[in-house]
């Protein structure tokens, strides 16, 4: 099921997720590794580089005047992109919650000298009155922050469309770290840690992103359907043991996934099943 289909389910509302296929186990691990090893690759190569001006109107929560790298100027800047949820999944607001709270805590944004543009699906930000952050959230994000479905950005700055992770530019303009994953708190102080660029900078990256890297770029995943819970051999499928799923790589849609959680009840599972795995037809006895 390719994402056109989930838009029909949610009113023709666009939306996306930000959970990383690797989590599905869909992969070996020589290919997750090559998917990994490309992309730090490709983006290594834009550490160092003046920061090209953001192409598209980027704006905080969808009003105001246009965010530009250039108004920055003179401060150090992280672009930050965290998991909210999206129009149609809410989010995990514990890890949320301990998440912004790790951001907080290294990121002292009372000084003068730095400041946080965020990214995000989470419909929470863009959509009063219908969804609205929790008040832990809301003293959390004191920053402009940016809904990642209605624009679709360059690179390097796709990336914060693609998933969690972050890119740190300096003082002077130049992009001194890019990470292209989630991180844990020391992970994020690391990052944020990297001093102001020394000596000229690097040229723009002479090509674009390989193909698996631009890919696994898309904002627009394939939908499949997993397991809710962990279940054993012989139970009976019900419909609320499983839920949509997403993966950003054609390959890890499994050839015999099911299209209807309905179609599937009452069904015998021939083996267990974790949380989280893709619910395949195989998995039934006929």
């Amino acid at each position: 099921m390719k994402y056109h289909q989930l838009s029909k389910l949610a009113g023709n509302i666009l939306t996306t997720g930000f959970i990383i296929a690797f989590g599905l186990g869909c992969r070996s691990l020589s290919e997750r590794e090559s998917v990994q090893k490309e992309t730090q690759t490709y983006y290594a190569q834009w550490v160092g580089v003046q920061a090209p001006e953001f192409n598209a109107d980027v704006k905080d929560r969808n009003k105001g005047n246009p965010l530009q790298i250039q108004d920055y100027r003179g401060k150090r800047l992280l672009l930050y992109s965290f998991d909210a949820g999206n129009f149609v999944e809410r989010p995990d607001e514990s890890a949320l919650v301990t998440q912004l709270g790790a951001l907080n805590r290294i990121w002292n944004q009372s000084t003068n000298d730095s400041a946080i543009i965020g990214f995000t699906y989470g419909a929470m930000f863009f959509l009063p009155g219908f969804q609205e952050p929790p008040l832990d959230v809301k003293a959390l994000t004191d920053f402009p922050v940016v809904n990642n479905t209605i624009i679709q950005l360059d690179e390097p700055y796709n990336l914060l469309q693609r998933w969690p992770g972050a890119i740190l530019i300096d003082r002077n303009g130049i992009i001194v770290e890019i990470c292209p994953q989630a991180m844990t708190e020391k992970q994020l102080a690391e990052v944020v840690s990297r001093p102001d660029w020394k000596g000229k900078p690097r040229s723009l990256p002479k090509s674009d992103p390989p193909e698996l890297v631009k890919n696994y770029s898309s904002r627009k995943p394939f939908v499949i359907y997993v397991y809710a819970r962990n279940l054993e051999r012989g139970s009976q499928f019900q419909h609320n043991f499983g839920h949509l799923g997403y993966v950003y790589l054609k390959s890890d849609v499994p050839r015999d996934s099911v299209e209807s959680l309905k179609k599937m009840e009452g069904k015998t599972l021939r083996g267990s099943v974790r949380k989280g795995d893709p619910i395949r037809k195989s998995d039934f006895e006929n």
